[in-house]
């Protein structure tokens, strides 16, 4: 399943900001922002705040694609990326005017009929979320609307439409690793499962110091256990602080009998006074998964060099050095 960040609040508290804000840290690489509105030709005051959400990605690294309805058709082009959807409110909106509702096609005296056209819309907004969270190398941050904060709607429509939107944020904020409420422009944390085991989980008690112990007993035991290492090269992984990332670099082991370095196609490379050479590739990286899809994934020389014990000791090694770079921690490489 994806990672899925849930962004909520009222209007103007701050929600798409803290969003784009949220994107930029989780990832280098670049972004995809979904626009799930278009302007309307009559609406100058709309038209107005899509051209400001424009301006604020400009000279960053955004893909802007615009879906009013069926996300899921862009999927493959999510993967590995950070993807901000803005917003499920009109998202919401569209499915439930595709089934006429504020169209002017339902009358608004039927109940029936526009409830029968609610839960319409709400089960294939649903579905279409639920395609989107298949792929376990998408990262989502939804923004959405708290519309029951609000006043009292006067109409059958607006008040379906008011429950069916907090159906939708309870569907999402249910399935999602980490939802922020924005209220005056500062985030509240309402959910975190981004947390390690030491600390609190969906109000499931940490373990218990013996746990622990045995936990790092265990864990130092391993550490120390024999390892055959790769003659091609080897992984270094360390925490920048400074510039907020895991730095990933690969450096090559190859050696004549002289003393010489060589990269993988057999060229050799300079080394400094101390006699070692540059690495052969750098990457820098917010997360553990950006980390692991990049090298693993995208990397072309991965399947030449990398067993699945180097997949998963590369895997456990960025975790860590995920935990220790937004938890405050020290990290030290095995």
């Amino acid at each position: 399943m994806a990672t899925i960040y849930l962004v909520t609040g009222g209007a103007r508290s701050g929600k798409s900001s803290y969003a784009e804000l949220l994107c930029e840290q989780l990832s280098t690489d670049q972004k995809v922002y979904v626009a799930t509105a278009a302007p309307a030709t009559d609406d100058d005051d709309f038209a107005h705040r899509i051209t400001k959400h424009q301006e604020d990605r400009q000279s960053k690294q955004w893909t802007t694609i615009e879906e009013p309805r069926l996300l899921s058709r862009h999927v493959e082009s999510f993967k590995g990326k950070v993807v901000l959807v803005d917003c499920m409110t009109l998202w919401l909106t569209n499915f439930m005017m595709e089934h006429g509702l504020f169209t002017g096609n339902l009358p608004e005296d039927d109940a029936g009929l526009i409830d029968s056209a609610s839960q319409a819309a709400l089960i294939e907004v649903q579905q279409e979320f639920d395609k989107l969270s298949e792929p376990w190398n998408c990262t989502y941050i939804f923004v959405t609307n708290e519309l029951g904060s609000g006043t009292h709607a006067s109409t059958l429509s607006t008040r379906k439409f008011v429950d069916c939107q907090g159906w939708l944020n309870q569907y999402v904020a249910k399935r999602a690793q980490k939802v922020i409420h924005m209220v005056c422009g500062c985030p509240a944390i309402i959910k975190d499962e981004t947390m390690t085991a030491a600390s609190m989980r969906n109000g499931v008690a940490a373990a218990s110091p013996q746990q622990a112990h045995a936990a790092q007993m265990l864990d130092e035991y391993l550490s120390k256990r024999g390892m055959k290492m790769d003659p091609k090269g080897y992984f270094l992984i360390k925490v920048d602080r400074e510039k907020f990332v895991i730095r990933v670099s690969f450096h090559s082991c190859i050696i004549n009998d002289k003393g010489e370095f060589f990269d993988l196609d057999g060229n050799r490379l300079t080394c400094h006074s101390d006699n070692t050479p540059d690495p052969l590739r750098e990457w820098e990286c917010r997360t553990a998964k950006e980390a692991t899809y990049q090298i693993l994934e995208k990397w072309e020389k991965a399947k030449e060099l990398l067993c699945a014990g180097h997949a998963g000791y590369l895997g456990r090694e960025v975790q860590k050095a995920e935990v220790a770079l937004y938890q405050g921690g020290n990290y030290q490489q095995d």
